[in-house]
């Protein structure tokens, strides 16, 4: 019976694939005749089967007509990635077959709805290359392509071009970091680029067409049928010229120019010799059944800053600065300073609050100030505030470095500071040298993200030792802009008597690296106060705020440390250790049930705070003991 069941499906499906087709070239004529039998028989079985047919054969020959519409435009190349292996085929006459370089994922499901043949994603640096080939003698170019990313770049990273290495490229499609998309041209008169202003921040299935034409020199992008909304972003458009390197090879995912490949599935590349109008862009998005894209998640209500004077880890603040430049600067040159001018002017390098400590500075030449607003995101982009202050001011350094500030005044002491992550690492260094991570005196921590990096989530580094791993987790997430802005908070307890160092991240505890242990104790004997510094690699942007150092104020347990009282006068001291910024009351009590209340108003001191009070009825005298405690209070 399941036999001649299913037996009976598969010759309705060749009945209904046999109507389809019918009905896709006769559509009026079949619609005519369809009415006409409806009227006659008035059989509603009759409506239900055609009906049933037309929508089961359509969708399995909807994506044949998508091949059929792009062949019928005369692409140079179309590859379609539903291969098993590589190479993959190309569907035209021309035979431009593309062939594996690096690691590919082959027979991917398809992003579309209707479609049951296949895709391809890429490793780290999957790419799929051609032999050279001459693309521009039809008087300009298309690259199409569907698109699915399954995370957002977080940096340049090509997906459709011929980008051999360095200026030697005539068309490509990046991605940039945050979702944006770039095409590119270069001509004898130099090269244009333009960036879409929306971004591809979702996983959904997105048409990718980029169009130049030669003769008006109009560079041109589509994303889903329509027209995009673009910024010059280098060069001129229209363009003028002749073009160049037309016949580079072309390369779907990593190329020779960019160290990585999309985190991205990609579907039905084409190229054309000729500008594609409009007109049948839409056509060829509309002939596919798109899936609606998934609904982003919420941004977390915390971006990953803490201000300075916020921290929950600091008691006693050293020095500080926020970076804020403009009207609520705390100095006239940071006051007066327009944002990201470079070198720093004079004066804006001080640091911004001593704290009563002996004025230190920073670098003039390692940095300028930027805003969430006033950014240079080169092509690490730049996803968003830190929450803390980073648009009224924060660093902004131009590639990897490192800066630091003379210190020396505590031996166990809190360094703290916002950073938006960068792809290698961001890095605290603790020594004698400054504005370095050399230096044999040096000891530094670099942090990474979880799980996407060859190194160590937390590693120790010493120029004459090397980089080792303290066997501690990060949880750093990775940069995504639907997720997060890649700001997070770093800070290290330092304890230099007993050399011991006390990671954290976003104020969290990630362990202790005991340096007369860890590695057979290889890091022991380094630890030097002289200077303290941050510092990043791996990205051509580096962003931080909120620096600050401190005495630990973590988690202080209250201890009663003194108390005294003098029965002649009634005078009481009582001393605790307490959390700068603080409140406290104070109780009694004779026999640890009943508890009176003395004061709740008692405003910390500092790392110690002691009460004192003349008692107006001196203690009974016919009450043995006396006992007192501390309550923390709101």
């Amino acid at each position: 019976m399941i036999w001649h069941r299913m037996e009976a499906l598969r010759r309705l499906y060749k009945i209904c694939s046999i109507i389809t087709r019918l009905i896709l070239f006769t559509r009026n004529l079949v619609e005519l005749l369809t009415v006409k039998k409806i009227m006659e028989s008035r059989k509603n079985i009759y409506l239900k089967l055609i009906i049933g047919c037309f929508f089961i054969g359509l969708s399995s020959t909807v994506l044949a007509d998508y091949a059929t519409e792009v062949i019928k435009d005369d692409p140079v190349a179309y590859w379609r990635l539903d291969d098993d292996q590589s190479p993959a085929r190309d569907s035209t006459e021309n035979d431009y077959s593309a062939f594996e370089s690096n690691g590919i994922n082959y027979k991917e499901e398809s992003p579309f709805l209707n479609d049951d043949n296949s895709a391809i994603s890429f490793l780290q640096n999957g790419q799929l290359i051609t032999d050279s080939f001459e693309k521009i003698d039809g008087g300009g170019f298309t690259v199409e392509f569907w698109i699915q990313f399954n995370s957002s770049p977080a940096g340049f990273t090509n997906l459709v071009g011929d980008g051999e290495g360095g200026m030697d490229f005539m068309l490509m499609v990046y991605a940039g970091s945050g979702g944006f998309i770039r095409p590119h041209v270069q001509t004898n008169s130099g090269f244009a680029s333009i960036d879409s202003v929306d971004r591809i921040t979702d996983n959904g299935l997105h048409h990718i067409v980029a169009t130049w034409d030669e003769v008006s020199g109009e560079l041109h992008l589509y994303i889903d049928g329509e027209l995009a909304n673009t910024t010059v972003s280098a060069g001129t458009i229209p363009t003028s010229g002749q073009p160049i390197n037309s016949d580079n090879p072309i390369y779907i995912g990593q190329d020779g120019r960019e160290p990585r490949a999309p985190d991205a599935l990609i579907d039905e590349v084409a190229i054309y010799n000729y500008a594609l109008s409009a007109e049948r862009i839409l056509a060829h998005f509309k002939v596919v059944e798109v899936p609606e894209p998934p609904e982003p998640p919420e941004p977390p209500a915390d971006a990953g800053g803490v201000a300075v004077g916020d921290s929950t880890l600091i008691g006693e603040l050293d020095y500080s600065d926020s970076f804020t430049i403009g009207q609520n600067a705390l100095s006239d040159a940071r006051k007066t300073y327009a944002a990201q001018r470079f070198p720093l002017p004079v004066g804006v390098e001080v640091i911004e609050n001593s704290h009563g400590n002996p004025t230190v500075f920073w670098p003039s030449n390692a940095w300028s100030i930027a805003t969430d607003m006033a950014i240079n995101p080169g092509g690490f982009g730049y996803f968003g505030s830190n929450g803390a202050g980073s648009d009224s001011g924060m660093t902004q350094r131009g590639g990897g470095g490192d800066w630091s500030i003379p210190y020396g005044i505590r031996d166990v002491f809190i360094i703290q500071s916002d950073f938006v992550q960068l792809p290698d690492r961001v890095d605290f260094t603790v020594g004698g040298t400054p504005n370095t991570i050399g230096g044999a005196d040096n000891l530094n921590i670099f942090f990474r993200q979880t799980g996407t990096s060859p190194w160590f989530e937390i590693g120790i580094y010493n120029s004459l030792i090397g980089e080792k791993d303290t066997g501690l987790s990060s949880d750093i997430a990775v940069r995504n802009g639907a997720l997060n802005t890649g700001w997070n908070n770093y800070a290290l307890l330092v304890d230099v008597g007993n050399e011991m160092i006390e990671v954290f991240v976003n104020e969290e505890s990630k362990g202790v690296i005991d340096l007369n242990v860890i590695h057979d104790g290889a890091y022991a004997g380094i630890l030097d106060n002289s200077y303290i510094g941050v510092g990043g690699a791996g990205s051509d942007r580096l962003w931080s705020d909120n620096f600050q150092v401190g005495s630990p104020g973590l988690n202080t347990e209250l201890t009663i440390t003194e108390i005294s009282y003098s029965p002649i006068d009634g005078s009481l001291s009582v001393s605790w250790n307490s959390n700068p910024g603080n409140n406290y009351a104070l109780d009694f009590s004779f026999d640890l049930l009943t508890w009176l209340e003395l004061n709740d108003e008692i405003v910390s001191d500092g790392e110690s705070t002691t009460y004192q009070e003349q008692l107006l009825e001196a203690l009974p005298e016919n009450k043995r003991s006396v006992f007192f405690r501390v309550r923390e209070v709101e």
